[in-house]
């Protein structure tokens, strides 16, 4: 008979175990999901305003910096200061 009892025992032991670890299971997945949904917040942005910038650049293939139909821009030449001028 001590077997048996002993058996019941632990069998009483893992069940309270198992729902223990259930409610834990349950509580993980629900942080998961929050912890997902605030992920997609987060990125929303971000994501908008890739979009943004590459429908921004097919409007305007000429956008690269430097670009455009007569190649790399060159520099504006520097204008000297009216005091510079005076000085000469």
């Amino acid at each position: 008979m001590q077997e048996l009892e002993r058996i019941t025992a632990r069998r009483s032991e893992l069940d309270t175990l198992a729902e223990e670890l259930a409610k834990q299971l349950q509580e993980v997945q629900a942080e998961r999901e929050e912890l997902l949904i605030a992920e997609r917040v987060l990125n929303r942005p971000a994501e908008q305003d890739r979009a943004a910038a590459e429908a921004a650049a097919t409007a305007r293939p000429d956008s690269r910096p430097g670009g455009g139909a007569g190649g790399p821009a060159e520099p504006a030449p520097q204008r000297e200061s009216r005091r510079g001028r005076a000085a000469r």
